[in-house]
């Protein structure tokens, strides 16, 4: 088994033969609570702890306070991850709004993009705003930057980006975690409410190859397909392909209290379960987004770039961050350390390994 001392010890020299650099203690991105064990299972029935949106594993912290026997999300909760004042300092700020911590070079970092600026104070009158990574890129250039930007429509798309090296020495060998903020209108519902549609890809590239791999957040690839997705329309046809789906954030969830089970997406239709908020505003992060094949092409030493495409739809009252801190996940997943070392099956890499965790069943 790949047991987490092994996966420490593998990063560490990951981290060394990448960078030519001492291994940073962990722990230096700030504090983040320790995950479960990724278990998305496709079944409803058998849902657990995540839900699976393409490849990532997308952890509802609420929902995970809930089964903790916590309620709602408080300061000193096992799953509260605060997301204003110095912890956002301390984090890496993908995106975020002028209100927010945007700027990420007083990390001492030799290449990161400042955070992007995100809608926010969208009136609540039924209305909604898009959101893309368009120009100006938010961060003085340096080597690498801007190297995978595209264009949408119109639009140019510089993206967030940030050396592989400066990731590792921010996590100091742990697991990348994206953390984010919801922060909706807390009335229910799509526009004018909790609801919003979220996507995202991460891509490592080898600069000097032009090899590259990606791992995507969309509505594509899902574990309750259509509850967790929702097509693109005239008003938010902003993702790179007609057939590219949304995933949908819900502001509720609703929750069997005597099982711990996922009832449905959305607040209780009927008296039965417990709804559980998870639209829990700028100051606290609502979700962790995980994914176990990202971590490890992330320190195989085979990219030296890492590029990060975030868009959002039907946005009303704002604003959403979207940050980095590092967590420790077990994975429970036996790898073959020669192909750890040697970087194979890297490229090409679809969906999150996943396998279920022993004890008593949670839900999603």
């Amino acid at each position: 088994m790949f047991t987490q001392t092994m996966k420490s010890a593998f990063r560490a020299t990951a981290l060394s033969v990448a960078t030519g650099a001492a291994f940073v203690l962990p722990g230096v991105a700030g504090a983040a609570p320790v995950l479960p064990s990724a278990d998305c299972l496709t079944d409803p029935s058998d849902i657990t702890n995540c839900l699976k949106f393409d490849d990532f594993a997308v952890y509802s912290l609420a929902f995970l306070n809930y089964q903790n026997g916590e309620g709602d999300v408080s300061p000193g909760d096992t799953y509260y991850v605060r997301s204003s004042g110095q912890p956002i300092n301390d984090a890496l700020v993908v995106a975020t709004s002028p209100g927010g911590r945007r700027n990420n070079t007083d990390l001492g970092l030799a290449g990161v993009d400042d955070a992007y600026n995100t809608p926010n104070s969208v009136p609540g009158n039924s209305s909604f705003v898009n959101f893309l990574m368009e120009s100006p890129d938010p961060s003085p250039t340096f080597t690498g930057d801007n190297f995978n930007q595209t264009t949408q429509g119109d639009a140019t798309l510089p993206l967030w980006d940030v050396l592989v090296s400066d990731v590792q020495s921010f996590l100091g060998g742990e697991d990348l975690v994206f953390w984010f903020n919801l922060n909706e209108e807390n009335k229910g519902g799509l526009d004018d409410g909790q609801d919003m549609y979220a996507w995202g890809q991460v891509t490592l590239t080898d600069t000097a190859t032009n090899t590259s791999v990606t791992f995507t957040l969309s509505g594509n690839d899902t574990s309750l397909f259509p509850e967790q997705s929702a097509a693109q329309t005239a008003g938010d046809s902003i993702l790179p392909n007609a057939s590219d789906m949304w995933a949908w954030v819900h502001g509720e969830i609703c929750v069997d209290p005597a099982t711990g089970d996922l009832v449905e997406l959305g607040p209780c239709s009927t008296s039965f379960g417990d709804t559980v908020n998870q639209n829990l505003g700028a100051g606290q992060a609502a979700f962790a987004l995980y994914s176990p094949d990202l971590n490890t092409a992330l320190y195989s030493g085979l990219y030296d770039l890492m590029t990060v495409d975030m868009r959002m739809a039907h946005i009303d009252n704002g604003y959403e961050q979207l940050f980095i801190l590092n967590s420790d996940i077990p994975t429970n997943v036996p790898v073959p350390g020669t192909i750890l070392l040697l970087g194979l099956g890297l490229i090409g890499m679809a969906g999150v390994s996943l396998l279920p965790r022993g004890g008593r069943r949670a839900a999603a």
